[in-house]
C-alpha cells in the first residue's frame, strides 16, 4: 500500500501527473471520486488562471475534467487519490 503523508506530497502526485481521481468526502458527508489535473494541457485555454491566487491553508484548488471547473479540495477530507495511466493508488495517512 502506498501513502502521502502530507498536503505537499498530495498536490505533486497530482502535478506530475496528466490526471488524477480523487476519492473524498464533501461536507455534506457524501462520498465522491472526482477526476482532476493541474495540467494546462487538459484545461481549456479561457479557464487557465491568470495569477497563482490563493487558498486557506490544507485546501488545494483542481481542475475537475467532468464538471469543466475549478474545484477546492480541502486535503482532510481526501480518502486516497489514483493516477489514471499507471492506476497506482495513494491512500493519505494523517
Amino acid at each position: 500500500m502506498k501513502w502521502i503523508n502530507d498536503i505537499t506530497s498530495f498536490w505533486e502526485q497530482i502535478k506530475e501527473n496528466e490526471e488524477s481521481i480523487i476519492k473524498f468526502e464533501k461536507k455534506d458527508g457524501t462520498i465522491r471520486n472526482m477526476r482532476c489535473t493541474l495540467d494546462f494541457d487538459k484545461i481549456p485555454k479561457e479557464k487557465i488562471p491568470k495569477g497563482t491566487g490563493s487558498t486557506s491553508p490544507g485546501i488545494i484548488k483542481v481542475y475537475d475534467l467532468e464538471k469543466r471547473g475549478w474545484r477546492s479540495v480541502t486535503f482532510e477530507r481526501v480518502l486516497w487519490i489514483k493516477e489514471s495511466k499507471q492506476n497506482e493508488r495513494f491512500y493519505i495517512r494523517r
